[in-house]
């Protein structure tokens, strides 16, 4: 708040302002809210107002104004500032809540504007929001640029979102045709063919000519097989820049394994049975075969055959719990990342997998299922697993970033949902590659988490990735053995 300034009735106690606060001015008119930053410059606490014009201030830079000169009231932005830093808490999730019921109601509304005195009647509808906070959240949601207001001599003020935040939603819309698409071909041919290995083979075949709309050229996506690997995958995606098939018969090719970066098995409908058997082929594929960047690996699904996430989170511990036939090889993750990234059926399920890191130093980050929901319209899943995949694939750092950043809209309307670790013991890494010893290390599987999840986000590329991983000989902080349990793990095919 500027200088002298007195507090509106019923107004929250607000601090001093700091360098770093984002501010708003709380009694500008809706269509002329002004909002910005303080800043410190040669000692000097001054405030950006990006909508303040040269009229208004004639006497120096119009974007600028020292902060003791401003003629009016000046409040902290909840949704921008800096509130933990404060001695005296502001609990900023009442404003992030109506400035999600904000953005719900606009999102709804046809051409995503509305007359504000609609919008303030639709959000004191809520008795969930804090309606003292509603109009200066508004007004925060100005500042910042998530909506805009404009003087309309038919409707009065009509508020809306602004461009950015139309271009986001937009962006997120354009995501959930992604499963539009596969469902509208899938019901086609379901309405014409009864035949089930020929609905499957299609199915297969239309999620193959979606990637190869996303997937950068460099890749190829294809059916086949891993070189020494007896099991054929619905869906390889291989890098076809660096590696040329060992054999290719149309769409069927066999590729090494250094060149797979993304497996996929596809089903019709996803119940127990066809659940267990792509969890089975994926694990025979991949047992102990890391790589330093993680491989992808997914089921999709077209129909649900699970009431819930849940339900399906559990199965799937369950295979990783048991056992093979023969009593004795176990379906369990030899190495980090060794399990299926993620499992997707469009509007109805997903489960992705994730390490959480115990507070106990000594203890390996731990394999959990998780799930993510959001309150969009439209299908989101397939947009996640989609990005998911696209995230596991090596490129340059720039395309990477870019390629990423088409789905961070989507993450925005995104919780997550813990569903438990997949094993009921701590569990502890049995493999590492030569040269990144220190990922059998709990301090080493952590810095390793740290550079997948690096790689993921296009910070770094797949060579980055083993670089401070290898134990280095005669260091005194490095433990003598591995940890306990964490032995190198038999032969492909024995106990």
């Amino acid at each position: 708040m500027a200088e002298g300034a007195a507090p509106p009735p019923n107004m929250p106690a607000q601090p001093p302002l700091l360098h770093g606060d984002c501010v708003f001015d709380p009694d500008h008119p809706w269509d002329r809210v002004r909002g910005g930053i303080v800043t410190e410059r040669e000692g000097v606490l001054r405030m950006w107002v990006p909508r303040v014009t040269a009229e208004e201030f004639r006497a120096g830079d119009p974007y600028e104004v020292r902060l003791v000169e401003y003629p009016g009231r000046l409040e902290l932005n909840v949704l921008l500032g800096n509130v933990e830093r404060r001695p005296l808490a502001i609990d900023p999730a009442p404003y992030y809540a109506i400035r999600s019921a904000a953005l719900n109601i606009l999102r709804d509304t046809e051409g995503r504007r509305l007359p504000l005195n609609q919008l303030l009647q639709r959000l004191g509808e809520r008795p969930d929001l804090a309606q003292d906070l509603i109009e200066r959240t508004l007004r925060m949601m100005i500042a910042n640029g998530d909506t805009d207001a404009a003087n309309s001599r038919a409707q009065g003020i009509l508020y809306s979102l602004s461009d950015r935040m139309a271009g986001m939603f937009a962006r997120i819309d354009y995501l959930a045709t992604f499963a539009d698409e596969l469902l509208i071909k899938s019901r086609r041919v379901d309405l014409l063919i009864q035949h089930t290995g020929t609905v499957g083979s299609y199915r297969e075949e239309m999620l193959r000519a979606l990637l190869r709309q996303i997937v950068p050229r460099k890749y190829e996506v294809s059916t086949g097989f891993i070189e020494h690997c007896p099991r054929q995958l619905d869906i390889l995606i291989w890098d076809a820049s660096g590696y040329v098939p060992l054999f290719r018969e149309g769409d069927v090719v066999v590729v090494p394994r250094s060149a797979v970066r993304a497996v996929i098995e596809v089903k019709t409908t996803l119940n127990t049975t066809a659940l267990d058997e792509a969890m089975h082929i994926l694990w025979d594929a991949f047992r102990v075969n890391l790589t330093a960047a993680p491989v992808f690996k997914g089921i999709f699904g077209y129909e649900p055959g699970y009431a819930s996430d849940a339900n399906l989170a559990d199965r799937m511990k369950a295979f990783y719990r048991s056992v093979e036939p023969d009593g004795i090889i176990k379906h369990e993750h030899w190495y980090l990342f060794a399990g299926i990234n993620m499992v997707c059926v469009p509007r109805s399920l997903f489960v992705r997998e994730n390490y959480v890191v115990p507070d106990d130093p000594v203890v390996f980050p731990q394999p959990h299922l998780s799930t993510i929901t959001s309150d969009w319209p439209g299908d989101s899943k397939t947009a996640l697993f989609l990005g998911g995949l696209l995230s596991h694939l090596d490129m340059d750092a720039v395309p990477k970033s870019d390629a990423i950043r088409l789905f961070d809209p989507l993450l925005s309307t995104m919780a997550a949902t813990d569903l438990g670790a997949i094993y009921e013991e701590p569990w502890t890494p049995r493999l590492s590659l030569s040269g990144m010893e220190a990922m059998r290390y709990p301090d080493g599987a952590r810095t390793y988490l740290q550079r997948v999840q690096a790689f993921r986000q296009g910070e770094i590329v797949a060579a980055d990735i083993p670089a401070g991983l290898a134990r280095e000989e005669g260091n005194p902080e490095a433990p003598d053995q591995p940890a306990e349990g964490a032995e190198a793990p038999p032969p492909e095919g024995e106990a």
